[in-house]
């Protein structure tokens, strides 16, 4: 956890470097080290971490969050992108509450995840939470 949060690029890679890392292992919580490092922001190791192939970029952890609606809720645009380029993401998962990806970025105000993720087609801007609230709302 500490070398995806902290940005230890070099200490990330030698780690990933070895055979008995298991780079989408969780923590109690069932976060991994993507989720750290996508709610950080950090591009490049979001990328190294989807790269080794044991991460499961859509994998919910206890709240049913997933990395994407990390990024989404500190306007991590960047990384945001890159796990929509991924391809195995739905950027309309909901978690516990009924919060969207969508939902997020828009509670926050940042509006380039949100327009990154409006132009997804399978994504609802009018899906409600468990409390009939809208990304609107």
């Amino acid at each position: 956890m500490c070398g995806a949060w902290k940005r230890h690029k070099g200490v990330g890679k030698i780690l990933l470097e070895r055979q008995e890392v298991n780079s989408g292992k969780p923590e109690n919580d069932n976060q991994t080290p993507l989720f750290y490092a996508a709610w950080k922001g950090h591009d490049g190791v979001v990328k190294r971490l989807l790269a080794q192939g044991e991460v499961n970029p859509n994998k919910p952890n206890c709240s049913c969050q997933t990395p994407l609606s990390f990024a989404g809720s500190e306007e991590n645009a960047g990384v945001a992108k890159t796990l929509l380029e991924w391809g195995e993401v739905n950027p309309d998962k909901a978690d516990n509450f009924g919060w969207t990806q969508l939902s997020c970025a828009t509670a926050e105000g940042h509006e380039g995840v949100v327009k990154i993720l409006l132009e997804r087609k399978e994504v609802n801007p009018d899906k409600a939470d468990h409390f009939s609230w809208t990304p609107l709302s």
